[in-house]
């Protein structure tokens, strides 16, 4: 059984069936001469028209409020009480545990825009005439021979 997609998503599913119904249709010729190539066609074509999914994992929200509240200056048990739900009703071990996931998470951020920060973007390496920033090396003096 085919697994439905989220309600915001049910009309742009429902076109894009509808379309590809018509492409079948239009094209059954070619799909009963070779369905295995017919179908790879098709996939590909609409991988090629479909923008692909920014990199990496969404951050929680969560995680992003209690980086902000550390940047602010908020001292980890001020964060705990006001970042994670019900903390005041946990019992003490899921406290603990789920203090050590948040800390953890924020960590894991704040390591990975590091790492970003640190890896040289393509404009800084770029000619000047892609980047007018782009400063190039003073060039060396011609020895006449």
């Amino acid at each position: 059984m085919a697994r439905r997609p989220p309600a915001y998503l049910e009309e742009p599913s429902r076109a894009a069936q509808e379309a590809i119904r018509k492409v079948v249709a239009v094209f059954q010729v070619e799909r009963d001469r070779d369905p295995k190539r017919f179908r790879q066609t098709l996939l590909s074509a609409v991988r090629r028209a479909v923008p692909p999914a920014p990199p990496g994992r969404r951050g929680s929200p969560e995680t992003k409020q209690a980086a902000q509240y550390l940047v602010q200056g908020k001292s980890w048990p001020w964060i705990y009480k006001n970042v994670i739900e019900d903390y005041g009703s946990l019992s003490p071990k899921v406290r603990r545990l789920e203090a050590n996931k948040l800390r953890s998470r924020v960590r894991a951020d704040k390591s990975a825009q590091r790492r970003k920060k640190g890896k040289k973007s393509k404009q800084d390496s770029c000619p000047e005439e892609i980047n007018p920033s782009f400063s190039a090396p003073p060039a060396a003096p011609k020895i006449d021979a």
